[in-house]
């Protein structure tokens, strides 16, 4: 057990400075307007109108499972469609037979109702894939036209140059004219189509195309057979788009009527697998496309229009918070109240309020207040009511919290500081940071990527014998480009002139605001094997060759662009540990192995202030006064 720390002491100074700071108990979600607090058992869940018509879930598991909801083993739900002005929703944690440290995720997310088909009005509605089309060697869809712009108008492709595009035939889509790696095939084999005079769906006239294992099918019957086997759809090397193509987007494009598109890799694979959907909670409709889960509208100014429904509903656009169960445990006897501090809530301030009535989440309005730790261990915690002033019928609240205050930057202080991150290079697919080095320890020494070999994996290191310019690989092949970076050495202090940020996103490869390489594969992940990601280091060689300096943030991104994890470096008031605060799963990480991290200036910017668990009770075990007569 662990002695009541400095009995009695009520909150002066800094500390009735930190309580004030506190808005409410309940902690900030990691996708918008939602809320959640933990009271004894009892998960509360509070969410906007921004949540309107969206469901949430529970998950938990022994581990994090981490974004992807079929990786958890327990689900339970908590509310299938939240009304138009949001709603508070409570789970019995204990019933659901979640016990204290236990990794939890509240997860939204949104129904979809599947059509038959969607329409494409106009030519100003498409969606780019995201894929390059030297990266496709399988195209499917089935498609019937309305309307075309010009000659040769495509309804999909890449480009009419060394790319792979579908086109009206001339001036009459009575026929299909294909571009296959850039040359047009000789066959104009006879479509179904439609007109504007008649737009509405009609099944019958789907045209089924598939280009699969060198092979040209139409309705299933073969056009041609000798497109060559493995060989890709084209090398323009731009990306494949759906209701165009890049030659012409916005001007003469082919459009109609859509049942589904599908795209395959060298392996045969699927990459994107498209279906028409209905968003059931704004009714917007566009491609979901079942591989990325992923939902996409038209990027044009014409929307998509919704065909008929098939009766068939999914669940998607999955959004996740991270909490972990933290449940103080309580137990009086007499005037002793012990608090049981679970593990997830060790390092954590320990502080008991108690007034006449509950006063709710806001902490400053308890009339009293004393710290019971300032920095918690698990274990058992004993407190004597009766020294505190406490009396039968007050109401007490034990809160688990603390508070971390933002820093411009933080240092390692060697090559042995870094954090695992618990993500994949596969999962990721942007990642932007601050960053400069002071040192490195070898010729090629990474700074943050991939754990284990390069192949097949992400590192951003310096080059060869310098720390002048950045070497990086991506996906487990170097970049050409080399480019120039800031620098310090190990006597260099926080400089933000030094800070070089440096980000891979969208396909884009940015050093400073500057374009190093606008082509490094939109809609593909920075690794494909599957490997944590660290921020430090990286590679097989950890803690022997990293590259190490100052930091200002990192982030990085999933495929639909949400946000993972979201690193601000900060330092713990309760102990003034110094690490980095992750806003999306609310995690602080001290730095790992035997290295450790060096605190910055703090940043003029509130405090993150953040309960790990909170439980409220009611006193009634205090003995009454007892007079003894002689």
């Amino acid at each position: 057990m662990h002695d009541l720390a400095r009995s009695a002491r009520i909150w002066k100074g800094k500390f009735a400075v930190c309580l004030a700071a506190v808005a409410a108990i309940a902690a900030i979600s990691s996708f918008g307007e939602v809320a959640y607090s933990i009271n004894g058992n009892t998960l509360t869940v509070t969410v906007s109108s921004l949540y309107a018509r969206k469901g949430l879930k529970l998950l938990w598991d022994s581990t994090d499972k981490g974004n992807v909801v079929t990786n958890w083993s327990n689900s339970s739900l908590i509310v299938d469609s939240v009304p138009s002005n949001g709603g508070t929703y409570t789970v019995d944690l204990a019933a659901l037979g979640i016990t204290n440290d236990t990794p939890c995720r509240i997860a939204s997310y949104v129904h979809f109702a599947r059509l038959n088909m969607l329409y494409q009005p106009g030519k100003y509605s498409y969606i780019n894939t995201g894929v390059y089309d030297y990266d496709v060697y399988g195209i499917r869809f089935g498609f019937y036209s309305i309307y075309k712009g010009n000659s040769y108008a495509p309804c999909i492709g890449s480009s009419v140059t060394n790319g792979f595009a579908l086109c009206a035939n001339g001036v009459s889509r009575t026929a299909a004219y294909v571009v296959w790696r850039g040359t047009a095939l000789s066959q104009r084999p006879s479509v179904y189509y439609g007109s504007t005079s008649d737009a509405g769906e009609d099944m019958s006239k789907i045209n089924e195309f598939a280009f699969t294992n060198g092979i040209f099918t139409l309705n299933g019957t073969t056009v041609n057979s000798s497109l060559g086997t493995d060989v890709a759809v084209g090398n323009a090397q731009c990306g494949i788009r759906i209701g165009t193509s890049r030659d012409a987007a916005g001007k003469d494009a082919m459009y109609g009527w859509w049942s589904h598109v599908s795209l395959d890799d060298a392996n045969g694979n699927l990459i994107r697998d498209y279906i028409p959907v209905k968003r059931t909670s704004d009714n917007a409709v566009g491609f979901y496309d079942r591989v990325g889960k992923t939902f996409q509208t038209s990027e044009g100014s014409d929307a998509f229009v919704a065909g008929s429904q098939t009766g068939e509903t999914f669940e998607g656009e999955f959004a996740m918070a991270s909490a972990t169960f933290a449940n103080l445990g309580l137990s009086a006897r007499k005037s002793m109240l012990t608090i049981d501090v679970p593990s997830s809530c060790a390092g954590e301030r320990l502080t008991i309020l108690w007034d006449t009535s509950d006063k709710g989440d806001d902490m400053s309005a308890w009339a009293h207040s004393a710290v019971v730790a300032d920095t918690a261990v698990a274990g058992a915690y004993p407190v004597h009511m009766s020294s505190l002033g406490m009396k039968n019928g007050d109401v007490c609240r034990v809160v688990a919290w603390n508070t971390y205050l933002p820093l411009d930057m933080l240092k390692q202080d060697s090559y042995k500081s870094y954090v695992d991150t618990g993500i994949v290079d596969s999962d990721v697919y942007g990642v932007r940071f601050g960053y400069f080095s002071i040192a490195k320890q070898a010729k090629t020494a990474p700074c943050i990527g991939s754990v284990g070999t390069s192949a097949g994996g992400f590192l951003v290191l310096s080059d060869v014998d310098s720390r002048t310019k950045l070497s990086v690989v991506l996906r487990g092949l170097w970049l050409n480009e080399r480019p120039a970076v800031k620098y310090g050495d190990e006597s260099s202090t926080n400089d933000a002139s030094l800070i070089n940020e440096i980000a891979f996103t969208n396909g884009v490869f940015t050093l400073n605001g500057e374009i190093v390489n606008s082509n490094i594969g939109a809609g593909k992940p920075v690794g494909t094997q599957g490997r944590q990601m660290s921020v430090g280091t990286a590679s097989n060689y950890r803690n022997s060759n990293a590259m190490f300096g100052w930091w200002t943030h990192v982030s990085f991104d999933s495929a639909d662009g949400g946000l993972i994890l979201d690193y601000i470096p900060v330092k713990r008031a309760s102990d003034n540990a110094v690490g980095f605060w992750d806003r999306v799963t609310k995690r602080f990480l001290t730095g790992f192995s035997t290295g450790g991290f060096t605190a910055g200036s703090l940043k003029d910017e509130p405090p993150v202030v953040f309960v790990r668990s909170s439980r409220v009770f009611t006193v009634t075990t205090i003995p009454g006064l007892m007079i003894v007569i002689q």
